[in-house]
């Protein structure tokens, strides 16, 4: 997996948090402390931000790109969660 990914908590169902463009998984910090005693929650670095590697090679900003590495990360948990993103361009098409 290529995106950086803060995980605490558990409990379901999943909570995973994606930021908006030019955040962090750092900004979901409040609300993550607030429901880590009854679910697992997990805010994703998107490509570019954060931990996250930021890639020279532009091709690896697209869309489709982003969604297949959320994707990967979704893979990885054992129940469906709950998504909780900010709306911008890029995600906001999912």
């Amino acid at each position: 997996m290529r995106l950086h990914v803060i995980s605490d908590g558990t409990g379901s169902p999943p909570i995973v948090f994606i930021h908006g463009l030019g955040s962090t998984a750092a900004t979901w910090a409040l609300c993550m402390a607030q429901l880590r005693d009854r679910h697992h929650v997990l805010a994703i670095d998107l490509l570019g931000h954060g931990g996250s590697p930021v890639p020279d090679d532009p091709a690896e900003y697209t869309r489709d790109r982003a969604l297949a590495d959320i994707d990967e990360v979704l893979a990885g948990l054992t129940e469906p969660p709950v998504l909780v993103r900010v709306v911008d361009r890029l995600v906001s098409l999912v």
